[in-house]
């Protein structure tokens, strides 16, 4: 109780948590409300539905659970953009052999295959990547809207 007093101190409004048991009124630590209160700078008494941790800060909860899916999916985002850029450069790659067919330097049939097999992972990994985005952004949406 004293760290709680010393660490509200300069506060311009204090929340606690407090529960009832029986008639008695008791502080987060099953102490007497009253006597915190009394110690305390302006301060509102919440009866909550469950615990709160009074010590915990923004990185817990439901906000980190958001953070987290933020990240996650501007990190899967991220991939994508690569992947998808990768893609191009494997087509293009594959259109410029196949043009070189019939030119001075022609492409073999067996480059222009590597190239095609190329792309084909590359192509898979995208798509992969794109059901990664849109799950991480439905994951999102549902930790915004709970009721959704």
């Amino acid at each position: 109780r004293l760290a709680i007093v010393r660490s509200c101190a300069d506060a311009a409004i204090v929340f606690v948590s407090m529960r009832i048991r029986r008639d008695d009124m008791l502080d987060a630590l099953g102490g007497d409300l009253d006597r915190l209160l009394e110690q305390l700078p302006m301060t509102a008494a919440v009866l909550a539905g469950e615990s709160v941790d009074l010590l915990a800060g923004p990185e817990s909860g439901r906000h980190q659970t958001l953070t987290e899916a933020e990240e996650n999916l501007a990190e899967v985002q991220a991939r994508l953009k690569t992947l998808e850029q990768r893609l191009t450069d494997a087509t293009e790659e594959v259109d410029a052999a196949s043009r070189r067919m019939g030119a001075d330097e022609p492409a073999t049939e067996a480059e222009i295959d590597e190239l095609t097999r190329w792309r084909a992972t590359v192509l898979r990994r995208t798509l992969k990547a794109r059901v990664r985005v849109e799950s991480a952004k439905a994951e999102l949406d549902a930790l915004k809207n709970p009721q959704g």
